[in-house]
């Protein structure tokens, strides 16, 4: 079936997420540490390690369960490190209360970032626009610091770029919403064998829905495009899109196999991997 709908995620997919998040990391750790009341780089070194070290017996946790892999990302990494460090000196142990208050500081902290796209980004995203399609970019960060970000490219079309923020494709609301997404099952991955995949992501779900609404398309005839399977990817495959994988040098080899092995998945290197499936 054709494409009609491409949604693309933005950081770590569009951009180079190591280089912008070197700024992100200073500020992200100043704030913590500060919130401690002391210098707990020797925790978060040993914390970061050890993600490291064992990359699946961690991850982003939230309510209990993990969004994410902890080592997806630079800004995976550090939010998974700050919860280590945070139970090491048993603060903010209130699991909701935590996640809000790391958000608060991945918010500001984001806002410290570089702007460094790929180098392809800019074409990529002109040839897209200049097709008959709909392109939106889908994404966990603000409209507003993604949009500037975009707007330092200077694209051709730009106009014709819709920007979705605070997408929030790590809250994992699984409250009943309809009879596709109530069928939705966690999905379990060869080489994962501690965890399921959570699909339930009600936030991204109802926003997804918003989109096929707005365009008339449908999830067969839509592309997503990001570099984090478990966010970007695991919830629209499962509901019938295609889904393409930006690889990065930290991505899971189980999510690499399952998504050269679906039909309806496809991997590159490059962001520019994902014109050849228009």
């Amino acid at each position: 079936m054709a494409t009609r709908l491409v949604i693309l995620d933005f950081d770590g997919t569009f951009t180079d997420a190591y280089a912008e998040a070197e700024p992100f990391l200073v500020s992200f750790k100043a704030d913590l540490f500060d919130l401690l009341g002391k210098d707990a780089s020797d925790a978060w070194n040993e914390g970061m390690a050890e993600v490291h070290a064992n990359p699946t017996e961690h991850g982003w946790r939230l309510g209990g369960q993990v969004a994410a892999p902890a080592v997806a990302d630079p800004y995976l990494s550090a939010s998974c490190v700050a919860q280590i460090v945070m139970d090491r000196y048993d603060v903010l142990r209130n699991e909701a209360t935590r996640s809000e208050i790391l958000q608060v500081l991945y918010r500001k902290s984001y806002a410290c970032t570089a702007s460094v796209p790929r180098p392809d980004a800019k074409a990529v995203l002109e040839d897209l626009l200049a097709r008959d399609l709909a392109v939106m970019v889908v994404t966990n960060s603000r409209t507003g610091d993604v949009k500037k970000k975009i707007d330092g490219l200077e694209l051709a079309g730009a106009d014709d770029l819709a920007v979705y923020g605070d997408a929030r494709k790590f809250v994992l609301d699984g409250a009943p919403r309809d009879a596709t997404f109530d069928a939705l099952e966690d999905l379990e991955l060869s080489g994962l064998a501690c965890r399921k995949v959570i699909i339930k992501r009600g936030h991204y779900y109802d926003l997804l829905k918003q989109l096929w609404s707005q365009t008339g398309s449908t999830p067969a005839e839509t592309l997503v495009c990001g570099d984090i399977f478990e966010l970007d990817l695991a919830l629209p495959m499962a509901l019938g899109c295609r889904g393409h994988l930006v690889r990065g040098n930290q991505t899971p080899d189980y999510e690499l196999e399952y998504i050269r092995s679906h039909p309806r998945g496809s991997v590159s290197e490059e962001l520019s991997g994902v014109l050849e499936l228009i």
